[in-house]
């Protein structure tokens, strides 16, 4: 990678402004030398492409999730996922522009981007997040917690989608649905201690994950075949 985090950032930062001013389909690696004052041939070292400079962006704002997250006061699992969702949706709106190019791109067969690139399972810091506000949430499971983590992990993806598509006037469905999935989660929380309830949460996770990228973290057992 390139010598310091700084020129790491400034390419990064740069990029997304001019992706977010022009369109990223405009935005070349010489447009972003240009603009950033770095040698071409220091960014093309380390991104072969514009596409690959975007997932950076993305991977950097997931590390970012993590540390608002862990930011988030105690208080009910559903009110501690509605704050990182609507923190989520802050912060990619800013780059929506290279949000949306990655998962427009993860959706073509032949990309060299694919949702596993979105989506390192276990190791993916949204997925931390996700731990961290099951296990401080005020009404924290006793049991079962990993398979609400998953499920937590898993559902935040149709959110971003949901959010991507959404045209509506300041994304305001996007925060109905946030919204909505604070009620449901609120209302439905004293039976997720039912075995049926984790369960049914377990294999919609599961089946999530292998469309979302994180199948490798899916164990492979009769159940789930």
């Amino acid at each position: 990678m390139t010598d310091t985090l700084g020129t790491q950032n400034a390419i990064l930062d740069t990029a997304n402004t001019l992706f977010q001013a022009q369109g990223f389909d405009t935005i070349s690696l010489s447009d972003i030398a240009t603009h950033a004052h770095i040698p071409l041939d220091t960014i093309a070292r380390d991104y072969s492409s514009t596409i690959q400079i975007a997932l950076h962006i993305y991977n950097r704002l997931l590390q970012q999730s993590l540390e608002t997250a862990q930011d988030i006061a105690p208080a009910a699992l559903s009110e501690q996922y509605y704050t990182l969702l609507e923190q989520r949706l802050t912060s990619l709106e800013a780059h929506s522009e290279a949000v949306s190019i990655l998962f427009a791109t993860a959706m073509r067969p032949s990309a060299s981007i694919t949702a596993s690139d979105l989506s390192s399972g276990k190791s993916d810091p949204m997925m931390h997040a996700m731990q961290f506000i099951v296990d401080t949430s005020s009404d924290k499971f006793t049991r079962d917690s990993d398979e609400m983590v998953l499920f937590l992990y898993a559902f935040h993806f149709l959110v971003i989608i949901f959010w991507l598509y959404d045209r509506s006037d300041d994304k305001a469905a996007s925060h109905m649905f946030t919204h909505f999935i604070r009620d449901f989660i609120k209302a439905i929380r004293p039976m997720m201690v039912m075995p049926f309830v984790i369960k049914a949460l377990r294999k919609v996770s599961q089946i999530m994950l292998v469309v979302f990228g994180g199948a490798h973290i899916v164990e492979s057992t009769p159940e789930n075949r």
